[in-house]
């Protein structure tokens, strides 16, 4: 499972080091990078990205929002693994849609890792903590 928050630099080849507790997750398997929601970067190890592909087939061709969907997704969806040194490189496409300068962060969300800039991040979370009260309620959790 990922989780935790971790700041990471970015040098100008568009690579970071992935933090040690998430290497070890992914084992160096081959994982898959692609746009996330809120100008975030998604990075899913292999056997989740299978999930992700077969819900994606599920989606209408016949529907241009569904096809929309499917086209932010699968059109900067990139194979790649961590290199010798523990490094991810970002595609450039990648670095631009989640407007990433020098330090990203790095962040746990359970079956797949979220990558955000650093100001985005602050401002994600600065807008969700005032009204997380009201998303929990909607949420309705059982416990």
């Amino acid at each position: 499972m990922f989780m935790g928050e971790f700041t990471c630099k970015i040098d100008d080849k568009g690579r970071f080091m992935l933090p040690a507790k998430f290497r070890e997750i992914l084992q160096n398997d081959e994982f898959v990078i692609t746009r996330g929601l809120d100008n975030s970067i998604d990075l899913f190890p292999s056997s989740e990205w299978t999930n992700i592909e077969n819900e994606l087939r599920k989606l209408k061709r016949t529907d241009s929002k569904h096809r929309a969907y499917q086209r932010f997704v699968l059109s900067a969806a990139t194979k790649l693994t961590v290199d010798n040194q523990g490094r991810v490189n970002l595609p450039n496409s990648l670095v631009e849609h989640a407007k990433i300068n020098k330090t990203l962060i790095v962040t746990g969300m359970v079956d797949k890792i979220e990558i955000w800039a650093e100001e985005v991040w602050k401002e994600y979370i600065e807008k969700t903590e005032a009204s997380i009260e009201d998303i929990v309620d909607e949420i309705n959790f059982d416990f």
